[in-house]
């Protein structure tokens, strides 16, 4: 506004003084304003199409701070490619940069040379002026004076607006956002999950899901329901719709119909925070932080992080022994970042999550095929473990395996195929029924023999 308001005042003199001058600093407002509008545009549509590439390109540099993905470069000896790739889109986004820095040069290369050219044209006409008695000096001096005004102002007016495309890009792309179907679920009104009087963990009724730009149904009219303190297995081949049951649940999709509830309430009436207080979860791939023992289990419950007993308990119930032999205990650092660090083996790590879920108040416990990178032998010693751990601290368990023996303790067995409950009973029963769980276990039983 300050930038028009001088603008506006600069014409006014020119007019007033020599007409001509006045007539060319409108003309000139006009593209001198377009080039930097058009500049900027530019630079923020070029900034929202490297997006895509720069991800990419960072993707295949983390590849060689992580730790897995480093050993089979060095495994396959992959490397160069990999090293390739990267380079490729680096190439890709600097001929994009030096496509547009060059369009954006000459725009504001233009923007100078419009100035400049009005500047001579307006100095040399009034010098004329001068000459031929047609101008008084007086007027001259006011005339040169108001030019360094103006040009200033549009220098000013040019930037400020440049900010504000650049500004109003930025927005828009958070107001797209804000469009985007809402998935916040909220708050039932003045409901606490001591208020509703329930044996029911979780239930599922009549639940079909299907993921966001897939039209195959992951989940098919799913139904059933979990008692409190009650152990769950959930067996099935890959893709059998195991963990997406686990996905819903944690309110992480939202089911294409049919209604789930946590503790008698319809997840859809719970908020993100009410959900992640009932349920603790383990998950294959969870996430081993590069910190202390104590931090890694402490997550759990932050507000216990410093109860020693409490952590040697939910170490002892994952079946630790002795803290791993660390020489700090629970104050070792893990991982690699600190010169004392130790790096657990993943069967370790492994028990740290399981420690980390056991720390946690919740009442319902995940564990999503937490045994993964354990051998038979040790995970049938831990599933022993986590079983009668389990039994003692009076948590709702659910467990998903594609090993069959882990189901062997479970309350009852849920068998998904294709999207559906296929069988349902406790292990001895799905044997005796000699159907689909059964031909799983055989088989599997066979791989040992």
């Amino acid at each position: 506004i300050t930038s028009i308001i001088t603008i506006v005042e600069m014409i006014y003199i020119f007019i007033s003084s020599v007409w001509w001058v006045g007539i060319a600093s409108i003309i000139i407002t006009i593209p001198l304003v377009f080039f930097n509008l058009r500049s900027a545009y530019i630079e923020m549509k070029q900034r929202w199409t490297m997006t895509k590439d720069i991800r990419k390109r960072y993707y295949f540099q983390s590849l060689f701070a992580n730790k897995s993905s480093l050993q089979e470069i060095k495994i396959f000896n992959s490397k160069d490619y990999f090293i390739n790739e990267s380079e490729k889109l680096t190439q890709v986004i600097n001929d994009d940069l030096k496509k547009n820095i060059g369009i954006v040069t000459k725009l504001k290369l233009l923007f100078s040379i419009t100035l400049c050219i009005f500047t001579s044209i307006v100095i040399l006409g009034s010098s004329q002026m001068i000459l031929k008695n047609q101008l008084q000096l007086g007027t001259f001096v006011m005339l040169v004076e108001s030019i360094a005004l103006f040009i200033n102002a549009e220098i000013m007016l040019s930037n400020n607006m440049s900010s504000i495309v650049r500004i109003s890009e930025k927005v828009k792309l958070i107001f797209d956002f804000f469009e985007l179907p809402e998935v916040v679920l909220k708050n039932k009104e003045n409901a606490t999950f001591s208020q509703l009087k329930t044996n029911k963990a979780i239930e599922f009724e009549n639940v079909s899901f299907s993921y966001p730009g897939c039209d195959k149904e992951v989940l098919k009219n799913v139904s059933f329901s979990i008692n409190k303190g009650e152990i769950i297995s959930f067996v099935g081949i890959n893709g059998s719709g195991k963990s997406t049951i686990i996905k819903l649940m944690c309110g992480l999709y939202k089911a294409n119909s049919g209604t789930i509830k946590i503790n008698g309430f319809n997840i859809s009436d719970l908020s993100y925070e009410e959900i992640r207080k009932q349920l603790a979860i383990v998950f294959q791939d969870g996430e081993c932080y590069q910190l202390s023992l104590r931090e890694n289990i402490g997550i759990g419950d932050i507000s216990q992080m410093n109860n020693d007993e409490k952590l040697k308990s939910v170490l002892s119930l994952a079946g630790v022994k002795d803290i791993f032999g660390l020489k700090n205990e629970l104050n070792q650092n893990l991982g690699l970042i600190e010169e004392d660090a130790v790096d657990l083996s993943g069967g370790q790590w492994q028990k740290v999550l399981i420690a980390r879920a056991f720390f946690s108040p919740a009442n319902i416990l995940v564990l999503d095929e937490p045994t993964s990178a354990l051998d038979p032998i040790v995970e049938c010693e831990l599933y022993k473990t986590i079983y009668t751990s389990i039994a003692n601290c009076n948590k709702t368990s659910i467990l998903i395996s594609h090993r069959l023996a882990s189901c062997v303790f479970a309350d009852r067995i849920l068998v998904l195929k294709d999207g559906e409950i296929y069988e349902r009973g406790s292990h001895n029963e799905l044997l005796q029924l000699n159907g689909y769980y059964s031909e799983m276990f055989l088989k599997q039983q066979s791989w040992y023999k």
